[in-house]
C-alpha cells in the first residue's frame, strides 16, 4: 500500500464497499498529459507514471467525465486495457473520473479477481468516492491559503472524510 501521507485506511473502506481486491488513485498530470499514481491499496502493481496517449480507454474516461468497465474476455473492451488487466492478474475493471469543476482530473480504478460487471449500486459508490479524490486532489494541490486552524490537519480530515464514507456505504 502506497500514498500521500498514508491513503491506505480509506483505500481499505473503499475496496471493502466496491467489493474490490485493488484500488488505484491516480492524478492528471496537464503538463506531461499523463497520470501519476497517487495512491494504492490491495495486490496491485501499479506504474507510477503512464502517457495519456498509451491508454486510450483511460483517456477518454478522464475527458468525457464517464465511467466505464473492462471485463476479461468482453471482446469489444479497449484491447490496451485488457492487456493491462490480464498482465496485473484481475478480471474486472471499473474506472471513475475523478472531476473538479466538470473537468477530469484524475482516475478511480477499482479491480477485482473475479470475472463480473460491476453493479449500479458499485457504481454510485465509485463515483462518491472520486468526488471526495476531487475534492481531496485540489486541496493537497491547491496548497490551500484558507485553511481553517485547527489541532487536525485539513489533509487528516479529508482522508478521515473518505474513510468515513467507505463505512457508510458498506452497510
Amino acid at each position: 500500500m502506497t500514498g500521500r501521507d498514508s491513503l491506505g485506511p480509506a483505500l481499505e473502506a473503499i475496496a471493502d464497499a466496491l467489493h474490490a481486491d485493488a484500488i488505484c488513485v491516480s492524478s492528471l498530470e496537464q503538463e506531461t498529459d499523463g497520470i501519476r499514481t497517487v495512491a494504492t491499496c490491495g495486490v496491485l502493481q501499479e506504474r507510477e507514471y503512464f502517457a495519456l496517449a498509451d491508454y486510450p480507454a483511460t483517456a477518454a474516461v478522464i475527458e468525457t467525465g464517464e465511467a466505464m468497465q473492462v471485463i476479461a474476455g468482453d471482446e469489444s473492451a479497449d484491447a490496451v486495457e485488457l492487456a493491462e488487466l490480464r498482465a496485473k492478474g484481475h478480471s474486472s475493471l471499473l474506472m471513475v473520473p475523478i472531476l473538479s469543476e466538470g473537468r477530469g482530473i484524475g482516475l478511480l480504478e477499482a479491480f477485482t479477481h473475479d470475472q463480473r460487471p460491476w453493479s449500479r449500486l458499485d457504481l454510485a459508490r465509485a463515483r462518491l468516492f472520486a468526488y471526495q479524490f476531487g475534492l481531496l486532489l485540489e486541496k493537497l494541490d491547491s496548497g490551500d491559503p484558507d485553511r481553517p486552524s485547527s489541532s487536525e490537519s485539513p489533509r487528516a480530515r479529508a482522508l478521515r472524510s473518505v474513510a468515513r464514507i467507505g463505512s457508510w456505504t458498506s452497510q
